[in-house]
């Protein structure tokens, strides 16, 4: 139950991005924005690796924990998802995946809705997701790391 509801939050993520990118900032749109980077990747693999270790070598600790994990870590991915695309809505074309070095001439800084209480929520938003992605997995050293 674990590995799909994961796999699925994932997929969301990933195509939810990309959808956003096509819609709001179609000119930014490129590879990149699947936001897959090699460290990414790399996190990815070592939290399934955990996953799949513990549950070769010690499945009970998995199947005790699981009530407890499962929940809260939807409600991670999904409260961190969930603030992250509201980043995006607010900021509309001023939210980019591409960091910028110099100031673009119709960007102003963001004040209002999510921005008024949370000065990153695009980063915010994305620690809890990640963070709930492990937990949604009951993986203890993914989490922490």
């Amino acid at each position: 139950v674990e590995l799909w509801c994961f796999v699925g939050v994932v997929v969301y993520y990933h195509v939810s991005e990309v959808a956003l990118v096509l819609w709001l900032t179609p000119e930014e749109f490129g590879v990149e924005s699947l936001l897959v980077t090699r460290e990414y990747f790399a996190a990815m693999m070592l939290g399934l690796i955990e996953f799949w270790s513990e549950d070769a070598f010690a499945p009970w600790l998995r199947s005790s924990a699981r009530v407890l994990t499962l929940p809260l870590g939807l409600a991670l991915t999904l409260m961190g998802d969930s603030i992250r695309k509201a980043a995006w809505l607010t900021a509309r074309h001023a939210f980019t995946h591409k960091i910028k070095l110099q100031r673009r001439d119709h960007h102003a800084l963001v004040t209002h809705g999510i921005y008024s209480w949370c000065r990153h929520p695009g980063y915010f938003g994305w620690l809890l997701w990640s963070v709930g992605t492990q937990v949604l997995l009951s993986n203890p050293l993914c989490s922490a790391l």
